[in-house]
């Protein structure tokens, strides 16, 4: 490229210029060498300052290293310890961590878990020593600590739930706890309120734990049928006819349990008519219009009934009855903590009544003092009878007649105000519970009709209408059957009875063995296995007469039948316990005459210095007059002609041959007096013995006899014993349910006790083999005398209930179908051993594994609903 000088350089020759494709650069470029600059210099300056930078990326580098380094540590130191804080220190026996655990323990604890991984948090940080490692440990640190918190949440919420449902599912079993003390204590308003208490519980318990609408409805319907099933058991025990009624009207509520609270309620009203028979009063539950007490009953409350009812079963007459329970209806609505006349008792400067009957002043501090300064409605019940049987109105109490007077021993009793209104109320009250005596309302002045409800001077029933049963059995005895149903009914009495009041006359069938019922009696239900006949006892026949007067015409012939069978096992019961009675007499009077005679023998040894005198025998009032005859006879035998010495030997062989069976047509010697009467008359001479040989004999005959008895008495325990299961099948069930099962069993275990017995005496007392008793001989060829031969057992053991069979179906299983203990649970669960549940199929079950060798000894737990205490 041409170059030209620049200015003021000299030029020697202009040079030859060509043009460029390239346009010029507007400015000059002129090349000078770096080192002219100072190059070198700038190249080594350059390299010290990448030195010292690439040295200050290095520094940096360390530091970042260590920040790092330093967060790691107390990252890891801080997260296990929240770990441990959470879990559990795996070196630290017990410790389960927060998250372990559980109920009101984790509620309570959360609060301070929270505050542990914070306090942690801020610890580990204070160990930090720049801003960067600050930022670096919350950058890493804060997410666990996120974690950590949100677990805590976490495990709150659920055990929240977890403990609310647990208080939830305490609270109803309390509930069911307090049910069955209400129940018991026959307080039905505690029972609802408790049973509202566990519906409430057990319905928060479920959702809480997350249970379907479904399985809650199912569980407030066992719940309910729980309560309601628990009152109907205990009201059937209190008052057989009102349980009854309960059952009938709460059928829905007692689901599969109304059939069998049914059957139990009938039985025992059935039961109960009973007793009101044995004891001269007529049957109620068969007669509609006093199953629920009248029009009249239906106007009382239940805690009136219950007041009343409760009277009457402390001993309260129904007079007394009728004044205590509507002087506590009038004074307080049967409320136990009512207080009473505030100003009227403020003016007089004492506190306000307190209680049921609003007792103050000294008799609200008697009653304090003998139950407490809150005594219960049950005890101040009981103080009001104490009080009225200690004051003046108790002496009158029960020979008022009309309601007038119940009231006015009522207000004497109360000591309140009289006015208009208040006698109204008093009396209104004292008629309706005056009517529970007998169904029926008392009028309130004596009825001048004719019949049961005149005053004696007109030759009525009794003193007046306020007792119903003594007019009713005054009217019986008057044979007056028509008045007594009118009674009954609360009708009053007619002048003419109507044509078809009294029952056609019918005259019950024979059972064998004994005479009819008679003219009004209904037919005879057969007798039971083993009793006597009706005409064999004593009264028995006179007893079911009375009871036969006592029916009403519509009563049921359930009531009739159960009052034959049990008046008939009473009768059996005492009769055979007073034949046992002379029984054990005549043994008793056998054994002293053996005791005190051989006495009077050793002493009648010829010669002797304390020879019985023939006055002290015959005076001797503990010897049988039998046993004294013999004993005269005896001691003076030496006065009596004698056989020759061989001819006594001979008599003598003879005799003791005769000890063990009869010999040459003579019986057989089973006495001490069978052997003296060969001393002296009536004996022939040539077959008497002498006073020497009669000791021999006699001491031969003693040793026998109480070798005996020593060898049967375990003969006859085990005899009892192996009896049992034929007898009484359900003797061992636990909490006597097999005797409430079948309460026949005893009765018929004693009979065979004392035919054993008797039997067994009589063996030996006729000096036979008792040997043959308890021997059941070979199978081909079984023993006649053997006491415990099936015959004889099946005989004495009918009627009895066997495991099982009352309830179960046809398909029980039989003898070795069931081999293992599963298949009898199974087995049981299906009910083939009778009702699934029940004590019995229970029993049943257990009884089956234990005759297959399988050893089921526990009890079956039966898998019930809510349980109800």
């Amino acid at each position: 490229m041409p170059v030209l000088p620049a200015s003021g350089y000299l030029t020697p020759a202009a040079p030859t210029v060509e043009p460029s494709p390239v346009p010029l650069t507007p400015y000059q470029e002129i090349r000078a060498p770096e080192d002219a600059f100072g190059g070198a210099t700038a190249r080594a300056l350059s390299g010290l300052g990448a030195s010292l930078e690439k040295a200050a990326g290095h520094l940096e580098s360390t530091q970042q290293f260590y920040d790092q380094v330093t967060v790691d540590e107390q990252r890891n130191s801080y997260e296990d310890k929240v770990n441990k804080a959470l879990y559990g220190d795996p070196s630290v026996a017990g410790d389960v961590g927060y998250l372990g655990l559980q109920g009101k323990n984790a509620l309570e604890k959360r609060d301070g878990a929270r505050q542990a991984v914070d306090a942690m948090l801020a610890d580990h940080r204070a160990q930090l020593k720049n801003p960067r490692q600050v930022y670096l440990f919350d950058q890493d640190v804060n997410r666990y600590r996120n974690y950590a918190l949100s677990a805590i949440g976490r495990h709150y919420d659920e055990q929240y739930n977890k403990h609310a449902a647990e208080t939830a599912k305490d609270t109803y079993k309390l509930g069911l706890n307090e049910m069955a003390v209400a129940s018991n204590n026959n307080d039905f308003a505690r029972l609802k309120s408790a049973l509202e208490s566990s519906l409430v519980a057990g319905e928060q318990a479920l959702r809480l734990s997350g249970a379907s609408d479904e399985t809650i409805k199912l569980h407030r319907t066992q719940t309910v049928q729980a309560a309601t099933t628990t009152w109907a058991n205990d009201a059937i025990v209190r008052n057989a006819p009102e349980g009854k009624q309960f059952v009938l009207d709460h059928k829905d509520e007692l689901g599969d349990q109304y059939d069998n609270l049914l059957q139990k309620a009938t039985a025992a009203s059935t039961q109960y008519d009973v007793d009101r028979m044995k004891n001269g009063l007529p049957p109620i539950t068969s007669q509609p219009n006093l199953v629920k007490g009248g029009a009249t009953q239906g106007a009382i409350s239940p805690m009136g009934r219950e007041h009343y009812n409760y009277q009457r079963s402390i001993g309260a007459s129904p007079n007394e009855a009728a004044v205590l329970t509507p002087a506590a209806e009038v004074e307080s609505n049967f409320n136990p903590e009512a207080t009473h006349d505030h100003a009227y008792l403020a003016s007089k400067g004492l506190p306000p009544g307190y209680g049921m009957y609003g007792h103050n002043a000294d008799r609200l501090a008697a009653m304090q003092k003998q139950f407490g300064p809150r005594p219960t409605w049950q005890q101040q019940a009981q103080f009001a009878l104490q009080e009225l049987r200690s004051r003046p109105e108790g002496a009158r109490v029960n020979a008022v007649t009309t309601a007038e007077q119940l009231r006015d021993i009522q207000n004497d009793f109360e000591q309140g105000k009289r006015t208009p209104e208040a006698d109204a109320k008093r009396l209104a009250a004292t008629q309706k519970y005056a009517a529970l005596s007998g169904g029926s309302t008392p009028p309130a002045q004596p009825a001048a009709t004719a019949g049961g409800d005149q005053p004696p001077t007109t030759g009525g029933d009794a003193p007046g209408p306020m007792d119903v049963e003594a007019r009713y059995k005054a009217a019986v005895a008057r044979g007056d059957t028509v008045r007594a149903q009118q009674i009954l009914r609360g009708e009053p009495a007619t002048a003419t009875p109507p044509a078809t009041a009294t029952p056609p006359s019918t005259t019950s069938p024979a059972p064998p063995g004994q005479t009819g019922g008679g003219p009004t009696m209904p037919p005879l239900p057969p007798n039971e296995p083993g009793d006597f006949p009706d005409s064999e006892i004593p009264g028995l026949l006179e007893k079911l007469q009375q009871g036969a007067k006592l029916l009403p015409p519509d009563a049921k012939p359930q009531v009739w039948n159960a009052y034959v069978h049990s008046v008939r096992q009473d009768a059996n019961i005492a009769y055979n316990q007073k034949m046992h009675a002379e029984r054990e007499k005549a043994l008793a009077q056998a054994k002293t005459d053996e005791e005190v005679g051989g006495q009077y023998y050793e002493r009648m040894v010829p010669g002797g210095t304390n020879r019985p005198s023939d006055a002290e025998i015959r005076t001797d009032k503990r010897l049988s007059l039998k046993m004294r005859e013999n004993l005269i006879g005896a001691l003076n035998a030496p006065n009596h002609p004698q056989p020759s010495a061989a001819q006594s030997e001979v008599n003598r062989i003879e005799a003791y041959q005769r000890l063990g069976a009869g010999v040459n047509g003579k019986p057989q010697l089973t006495k001490t007096s069978d052997i003296a009467a060969l001393m002296a008359d009536p004996t022939p001479v040539d077959q008497r013995i002498t006073w020497h040989q009669f000791q021999d004999l006699n001491n031969v005959l003693l040793l026998q006899n109480n070798a005996k008895r020593q060898f049967i008495q375990p003969h006859i325990t085990q005899l009892l014993k192996d009896a049992e299961g034929v007898l009484f099948p359900l003797k061992h069930m636990t909490g006597g349910v097999g005797v409430k099962m079948d309460e026949n069993g005893p009765m018929r275990e004693r009979r065979y006790q004392m035919f054993v017995e008797n039997t067994v005496n009589d063996y030996i007392n006729e000096g036979k083999d008792t040997r043959k008793l308890f021997d059941p001989g070979s199978p081909d060829k079984p023993n006649p005398e053997y006491l415990g031969n099936r015959a004889i057992l099946d005989e004495y053991g009918k009627g009895a209930k066997l495991f099982g069979k009352g309830q179960a179906t046809a398909n029980a299983p039989a003898e070795g179908e069931l081999k293992d203990n599963p298949a009898i649970m199974k087995a049981y669960k299906e009910g083939r051993f009778g009702t699934f549940g029940t004590q019995e199929a229970i029993e049943a079950a257990k009884q089956y594994s234990i005759r297959a060798g399988l050893g089921m000894r526990k009890q079956v737990v039966p898998e019930a609903g809510v349980p109800l205490r």
